[in-house]
């Protein structure tokens, strides 16, 4: 299991979030595909840029379909409040980011957490992909995959801090949701496989439905 000394901030312990669920349900998050991602925004300084693409402009504030550039963006979501679905999580990126470039796709990482210690953490880790601090989580908010008024750990045990709901997606050069992973109840992480095929399919600009049909 990955971890980090106390000083970097973002650190997981062994406890895996288990899903206990309560009587009143609250709303399942879920990103549409097709969904045009367009609106969001953040600040350059929370960006901790590591493979931009040549037309990106730096200045704020930043809209994150900047980042998209000619090439399909993965942009996964990553929390320390994981715990071990955090550490399981990021081995998984890593794994996978080469990849990624590979088939003419890039990679954004968005953690809740401080910019200095986001910095921190891809020196720890000597992490190659862009990573995006979101401190406020006014991206993981603006997904609906974080609700004040629904913490994660009052649904998951295991899980102690407000945290995001887990999902990784994939968008194409016109912005557009072409696969979506959200895992509500931290049981079903993404699947590498499928994620890089939507990056292939976008980059050869294969229509989702097509992709699917192929892979039936």
């Amino acid at each position: 299991m990955l971890a980090t000394q106390n000083r970097y901030g973002l650190n997981w312990d062994a406890t895996l979030p288990v899903y206990v669920g309560k009587r009143t349900p609250r709303p399942t998050a879920k990103i549409e595909l097709g969904k045009r991602i367009n609106q969001i925004e953040f600040d350059y300084k929370n960006l901790v840029a590591q493979n931009l693409p040549y037309t990106f402009i730096h200045q704020n504030p930043v809209q994150l379909k900047k980042l998209v550039g000619r090439k399909p963006l993965v942009i996964s979501f990553l929390s320390a409040g994981w715990n071990e679905y955090g550490s399981n999580h990021l081995e998984k990126l890593q794994q996978v980011y080469q990849e990624i470039l590979a088939i003419g796709g890039n990679l954004l990482v968005i953690i809740n957490a401080e910019a200095e210690e986001v910095r921190d953490f891809q020196r720890h880790f000597n992490i190659g992909f862009n990573l995006l601090a979101d401190p406020e989580q006014k991206i993981a908010k603006s997904l609906g995959l974080f609700q004040e008024e629904y913490p994660v750990w009052d649904y998951v045990s295991g899980i102690s801090e407000d945290v995001p709901v887990p999902a990784t997606i994939v968008i194409n050069t016109q912005e557009k949701v072409v696969y979506s992973s959200v895992d509500d109840n931290f049981d079903k992480p993404f699947q590498p496989t499928e994620m890089l095929a939507a990056v292939f399919g976008a980059n050869k600009n294969i229509p989702v439905v097509i992709r699917q049909e192929l892979a039936a």
